[in-house]
């Protein structure tokens, strides 16, 4: 045999035993990194205890957002119960060698019901935080009357229409997520001999099924839904929870920080949402729930056509967020979506590159968004030349990015083969560890251990879904840890 043939056969055989190797060091190290940067000190306004750094960032010039190149540091539930998923997920899987995670997770359990709203029992995106002066009413002002809103808590909004557009009601996202951390977290803390907080609701089903697209119940329909096919009256879970205002003109500027707004009044459908919520009442077994059938055909169809699976997700701009979670679904019993199960795997199979790596393609607006987009960065462009004397934003990292968003890409596709590989299938066995050695060869480390550089992980949605996003090296840290320890030992 000559040296080429052998070496040849030792890389195949490489690829096809890889999943059994061990990386326990990288996943305990990268622990550690999670460890070293949750918020140790309740420090709020600024920061609170028990949460993950994450940053908001504005990729591009949006009129009243802000330049391209601001970011800031920005305080969310979304982050943190995300990474508490996936450390609890990992934890089940090896808790005698990740014995650190429980006491992790009770300080970040304590962060995530800050977010809670205590008359519904519902949860949102962003915490109440003081309104500054300046967006009061002139009788707020007067009287000198304390007023909170939901904005965030970095990322200056220097108006009051957009101050006035932050304040969101609780949404099904960070709901279910937030209800699949609960539920985590008592499993953890049985493991680990620990307390956990009581899930007082009989059934979240409710919680989801009173706000769904349905003819009778809708007062308008988003225009997001509609300009990319995603039909009406699909049955499926809306985003909002809350009820939607008939749309008039008026709808795009909230004149009043007093009640929450539903962006442009108008509620919308989202696959990823959909998929999450999905995800909660399979976890809870209330599969049975009004709307689950509904949009279960909605996630199925929004598989069917690439474009449609780059478009569903409002606020998901990442080409493989919707495959992982999911995947995560069907991992927890939503058998309803088992018809996607082979069109997820050959998406990715078919979509990886010869490094083991997949890429989210940008998205292509349609005409009529390209058009209200330009009029928005043509205004945005005119009053940054009226105020060149402010302060100049940091623009580096945004010429730095990756268009395509590899890194987080990659670990998406993972981490949704790894919940249905069919282990005997040569051809998955070999996807999944070409992308476990494309993501391992992208790992940083320093003194506070072993992580990913962050990509998207969620965006501002419909007209600023390619400007306005988020990205947390501790979010994207935490997803790797869950598709390691998925594939340790198998």
């Amino acid at each position: 045999m000559t040296m080429k043939k052998l070496v040849m056969l030792l890389a195949l055989f490489n690829l096809t035993v890889g999943a059994q190797e061990s990386h326990i060091e990288t996943i305990v190290d990268s622990v550690k990194y999670l460890e070293n940067t949750q918020v140790k000190i309740d420090d709020a306004p600024n920061k609170f205890l028990g949460e993950w750094p994450s940053y908001m960032m504005a990729e591009n010039d949006v009129l009243l957002l802000g330049y391209a190149g601001k970011k800031a540091y920005d305080s969310n539930l979304f982050t943190t119960a995300s990474i508490h998923n996936s450390l609890a997920t990992a934890y089940l899987k090896h808790p005698e060698k990740l014995a650190q995670i429980p006491n992790m997770l009770e300080t970040a359990m304590e962060n995530i019901l800050y977010y809670k709203s205590k008359d519904t029992d519902t949860f949102g995106f962003w915490p109440n935080l003081p309104l500054p002066d300046e967006y009061k009413t002139k009788k707020e002002r007067r009287k000198n009357i304390y007023v909170e809103t939901r904005r965030p808590n970095h990322f200056l909004l220097d108006s009051v229409f957009i101050n006035n557009a932050s304040n969101v009601p609780d949404d099904a996202d960070d709901t279910a997520v937030s209800y699949v951390a609960m539920k985590l977290n008592q499993k953890v803390a049985e493991v680990a001999g620990n307390k956990a907080p009581e899930i007082k609701l009989e059934k979240i089903g409710p919680l989801f099924s009173q706000y769904r697209d349905t003819l009778g119940k809708r007062r308008s329909m988003h225009y997001y839904n509609v300009l990319h096919g995603m039909n009406i009256y699909t049955g499926a879970f809306l985003t909002w929870l809350q009820k939607e205002k008939i749309f008039t003109p008026w709808s795009w500027a909230p004149t009043s920080h007093k009640k929450r707004y539903i962006p442009y009044e108008s509620n919308e459908v989202d696959c990823v949402v959909n998929a999450n919520v999905l995800n909660a009442l399979a976890t809870y077994d209330e599969l049975d729930t009004k709307g689950v059938e509904k949009a279960c055909k909605f996630i199925r169809k929004s598989f069917k056509k690439e474009k449609r699976t780059n478009l569903c997700g409002l606020y998901y701009p990442n080409h493989f967020h919707l495959h992982y979670v999911t995947a995560k679904a069907l991992k927890a019993g939503a058998t309803c979506l088992e018809d996607v199960k082979d069109k997820i795997i050959e998406d990715i199979v078919s979509r990886q590159l010869k490094d083991g790596s997949l890429q989210s393609k940008p998205k292509k607006d349609s005409n009529l968004s390209k058009k209200i987009i330009g009029l928005i960065n043509k205004g945005e462009n005119f009053r940054r030349k009226k105020n060149r004397n402010k302060q100049e934003q940091e623009t580096k990292w945004v010429e730095e990015l990756d268009p395509y968003d590899t890194l987080q890409s990659t670990i998406y596709a993972g981490l949704a083969l790894s919940y249905l590989i069919d282990e005997s299938n040569e051809e998955q066995v070999k996807s999944l560890n070409q992308i476990k050695n494309y993501v391992l060869n992208n790992k940083i480390q320093d003194e506070l251990g072993t992580y990913w550089k962050g990509g998207v992980f969620f965006a501002g949605g419909t007209l600023v879904r390619n400007d306005l996003k988020w990205r947390s090296n501790a979010y994207t840290t935490g997803l790797v840890i869950e598709l390691l320890s998925n594939m340790e030992n198998k």
